[in-house]
């Protein structure tokens, strides 16, 4: 009798098919090892038993992975493209909801495509991962390694760009130099679409007149500027309504000087004012104050004079005719 041995014992068990480009690269994709044991799953049922869409009590039995942090996990990988969740219909023409994985074939077919080209990167992030270590004052941890990756080829971030960033975060030092600060950061560049260091250099132009003018306020209210509606003020006075930091502090000024408890919406009002008559500068606000003083200044002479002339008409008696002295 032929004896069977303990490999095809195991082989008859069934098998997965598991790309390498996946196991090599899955931290390109912003992917953890959760994520990539998720996905393996995922490919386990699709193939050995025909499930495309798999109970997620069932997935969390074959892992030591919480369910609710099993549903964060596909959530996570819906988010990112890797997976999506489909309606499809059989041939009996019922339908049901199935794991669509083109998503992370078409990712893993760019990382294919890419792999010549990105050669050179490798050099790029240790270069990177040397100085974000100097930037934030701590050796490179695995999470650090996955963020660098993330910029690089997810983001797709040039190396002068991310240099930029961090040096700029460098330079500004406390808070800046945090590592999620610096993630912050690279995030809203990516999503604000920038892939140049001149866009990027703009940005953090934004940046520092938006925080001057909320700590500037701030202090003048004696408040905290937290709401979104004042922020979005405060951008729209000098990136839609064209107002110069000097017209904004002018504005400031008069709100203060006009009431001894200033309000934001009063000085949103003096430049809406302003807006309206096409006042665009500091000697435009003070002819058309002076013109205003000039104005009122005739309106009380005028007012005096219908005074005067009412007080110098003479009474008279009814019933003698005479002037009443």
């Amino acid at each position: 009798m032929e004896s069977t041995s303990p490999l095809s014992l195991l082989m008859e068990q069934g098998a997965t098919f598991v790309p390498n480009i996946l196991i090599e690269n899955y931290t390109r994709l912003g992917l953890d090892e959760r994520d990539v044991m998720v996905i393996i799953q995922l490919l386990r049922f699709r193939q050995s038993q025909n499930q495309r869409r798999p109970l997620l009590k069932v997935l969390t039995q074959c892992s030591t992975i919480a369910e609710s942090e099993m549903k964060e996990i596909l959530s996570h990988l819906e988010e990112k493209g890797i997976i999506r969740l489909m309606s499809i219909q059989d041939d009996q023409g019922r339908w049901s909801k199935v794991y669509m994985l083109d998503g992370l074939y078409e990712r893993l077919q760019s990382l294919f495509n890419r792999k010549e080209d990105n050669v050179g990167r490798e050099e790029e992030f240790d270069r990177l991962a040397k100085l974000f270590s100097q930037v934030v004052g701590l050796p490179v941890a695995p999470k650090h390694e996955r963020m660098i990756i993330q910029w690089l080829y997810e983001y797709e971030f040039a190396l002068e760009l991310v240099e930029y960033v961090l040096i700029e975060c460098c330079e500004r030092s406390g808070v800046w130099q945090k590592d999620w600060r610096i993630k912050a950061v690279m995030e809203s560049l990516y999503n604000a679409g920038f892939k140049s260091v001149s866009e990027v250099r703009d940005w953090f132009l934004t940046y520092d007149q938006d925080y001057y003018w909320i700590n500037k306020f701030a202090q003048v209210l004696g408040r905290p500027i937290k709401s979104n509606p004042e922020k979005s003020a405060l951008r729209r006075w000098s990136s839609e309504w064209g107002f110069s930091d000097e017209m904004i502090a002018l504005a400031l000024e008069k709100g203060c000087l006009a009431a001894s408890q200033p309000s934001f919406n009063y000085i949103e009002t003096i430049l809406k004012s302003w807006r309206e008559k096409g006042i665009s500068d500091p000697e435009h606000v003070n002819s058309e104050e002076e013109a205003h003083q000039a104005k009122k200044s005739k309106r009380r002479d005028k007012q005096a004079d219908k005074l005067s002339v009412k007080r110098n008409i003479p009474k008279i008696d009814p019933e003698t005719g005479m002037v009443i002295t």
